[in-house]
Formats: structure tokens, sequence, C-alpha cells
């Protein structure tokens, strides 16, 4: 996992990024489409300003101990100057609740809305949510480039909880006891389906192994962003673990 002062570079990168790129876009480029089902770039734009805005509500109330469940915010408006101050009013939030993680603090619970997570595992999860989705503006824009290291760090740390609270989103299964590997150059990710639930499954013989040319493709298989048949990937054994990936693990 990132430590607190990798994370917190990681995100202070992703998100300053992220900004400086919508400081740039003319009306018509926020209309243009992603690669997320039904969204544009304002829309995604939208669901960014709420997941920085919530994971710093969930930094707050972890460190003041104030009840509820983390809350974000969305603008009204698709106005572009009401959305790029909106994102950076939330940025700024979430940054500077970062700032004030201390040493040790890691353990602390963070009352995210589907849970208390531990600050340590929110981390990953913040910055996977940032390079995703600086990829996934990248990539509408044409200027799609490799993750970046400490993002690929996090997603594959947060993944190991992920993926079955992915699949808990739908009732598609295997056979009981499939082992499913998804590898890149850094990365091995093993589940396997015991019973009805899927676990991590170690080193664990798979039943079938998609392998990427970067990891960056591997992650992007994993969380939906590239199909089966993209061109950095191979299939060995069971083909469909690249065909039903997707539908058992339907991604965010």
């Amino acid at each position: 996992m990132l430590t607190v002062e990798r994370a917190g570079a990681a995100l202070e990168r992703c998100w300053s990024h992220v900004l400086a790129t919508l400081a740039d876009l003319s009306p018509e480029q926020l209309s243009l489409r992603t690669r997320c089902p039904g969204w544009d770039v304002a829309a995604l734009v939208l669901h960014l300003t709420w997941g920085v805005s919530m994971e710093a509500d969930a930094l707050r109330r972890g460190r003041t101990g104030a009840p509820g469940r983390a809350e974000g915010r969305t603008p009204s408006s698709h106005d572009p100057n009401v959305l790029r101050a909106a994102l950076r009013s939330g940025v700024d939030e979430l940054l500077s609740e970062v700032r004030t993680v201390p040493a040790g603090g890691e353990d602390r619970t963070l009352p995210l809305p589907y849970g208390d997570v531990p600050t340590a595992l929110a981390l990953q999860l913040f910055v996977m949510e940032a390079g995703l989705h600086t990829d996934d503006l990248a990539c509408a824009l044409g200027q799609e480039e490799d993750l970046d290291e400490d993002v690929v760090d996090a997603t594959a740390s947060a993944l190991g909880v992920v993926l079955p609270a992915m699949a808990a989103a739908t009732e598609a299964r295997p056979s009981a006891g499939t082992v499913l590997a998804v590898t890149g150059p850094s990365l091995d990710l093993r589940v396997a389906l015991d019973g009805d639930r899927w676990v991590a499954a170690g080193s664990a013989d798979p039943t079938g192994v998609v392998t990427a040319r970067d990891d960056s493709t591997a992650l992007r298989f994993v969380l939906g962003r590239v199909g089966p048949h993209d061109p950095g990937l191979t299939v060995r054994g069971d083909g469909r673990v690249a065909s039903e990936f997707n539908r058992w693990f339907p991604g965010p």
C-alpha cells in the first residue's frame, strides 16, 4: 500500500493535472463522450466533484468524530466555470484533509457511504479513483498515457477489496472453483470462486489467464475500460476469463 505521503503526492499530481486540463477545455469539448457508458466529459466532472468532496468529508469526519456517513456535493449547473470552480473547491478540501492525517493514523476508520474503511485502504481507493478518472479524461481527449507507478500500486492494493464488491453487483457467476488471473509485467491479480463468493486466490493455478503487455492495460481491463479484444491482451486457458470478466465484475 502507498504511505500517506505517497498517496497525498499522487492525489495532488492527478487532480492538478485534471484541473489544468479542464482550464483549457471549450464547451464543445465538455460534450465529448467518455469511455464510461452514458457520460460525456461534463458528466465525468460532476462525478469527480462528488467524489473528491465525499472523500474530503470522510477524512473530516474521521478526524473530528462527526457522526454520519460521508457525503459529496454535485453542482447543479453544467456551466464550465461552475464545474471548474466546484471541482477545484473539492480538490482543495481533499488535499487539505490528507495533509492532516497523522503518522500512525492509517488505522483510523473513515465512514464512507458503503461502510467503515481504514484510512490506509481508503487512501488507496482515493488514488485509484483519481488515477482512473484522470485516465478517463485523457482518453476522451485523445491524450491517454500509461498510468503512473503509484496509481498502479494503489489500484492493485485496492482491487483485493474492490473486486468482490464489484462482483456483488451481479448474479452472473462461472462454475465454483474457477480461478481467474490478470497479469502484467509487475501485476498478478488472482481471484477464485469459493462456492458463490469470490476470494483472493494467492498462488492457485488459474483456470484462465489474461496477460497484458503493460500494467496500465491490465488494470484498464479489470476496471472495464478496455475489452477482451484489446490488442494489448492475450488469453491462455479458459477464454471466458476475458470474454466474461466484466460481466462477472461490472466495472466502476
